[in-house]
């Protein structure tokens, strides 16, 4: 997975993820959830877009993504996907320049982020980024009229930089499936 690798959902991949992205919108909608994602017009767009990026990473990653329906709040939030044992949540942006922004409640929610730029079907990889590294003093800035925690593209990791970050200790290591990263490294 290197950083700039474009990720294009055919027709199949296309309807599917239409398809999941009408029943959370419709969820959202009989659960009377407010949306609170900013700079989006479209709750719906907002939707389509999340879950195609989502996607394309589990296209990109050959991992299953989260089909879940259900209602996604803070609490129960467990990420969009594993990947060789750690929970990725996956953000996206249509701006090719933005950097990743993630919000303060996501802190303690998942191992890691990974960043896509672009619009349905066609998404790019910007890269990786630790959770623990996103939730520090420096980064908090306020956008979109919010505090949230910015991460320039600039610092992004690719996956070899991102397993360097993320294996620190022996049990944390003995999670990840080697096989699946012979040529990877």
């Amino acid at each position: 997975m290197e950083i700039g690798t474009v990720v294009s959902l055919d027709e199949t991949e296309q309807e599917v993820v239409m398809s999941i992205a009408q029943k959370r919108y419709d969820s959202s909608i009989k659960n009377n959830l407010k949306d609170t994602r900013p700079g989006i017009c479209d709750p719906f767009i907002a939707d389509l877009e999340g879950f195609a990026a989502e996607f394309a990473f589990c296209k990109m990653a050959n991992c299953f993504p989260d089909f879940v329906i259900g209602v996604h709040v803070a609490k129960n939030d467990k990420g969009d996907c594993k990947y060789c044992g750690y929970s990725i949540d996956v953000k996206t942006t249509k701006n090719p320049n933005n950097g990743l922004i993630v919000k303060p409640w996501k802190k303690d929610k998942v191992d890691a982020f990974a960043l896509f730029t672009g619009t349905f079907p066609n998404y790019t990889f910007r890269g990786f980024y630790p959770s623990a590294a996103v939730f520090l003093p420096e980064n908090l800035k306020e956008v979109f009229d919010q505090n949230n925690y910015v991460v320039p593209q600039s610092k992004l990791m690719e996956l070899d930089q991102f397993f360097d970050q993320m294996i620190t200790d022996a049990e944390r290591f003995k999670y990840i499936n080697h096989k699946a990263l012979e040529g990877v490294w």
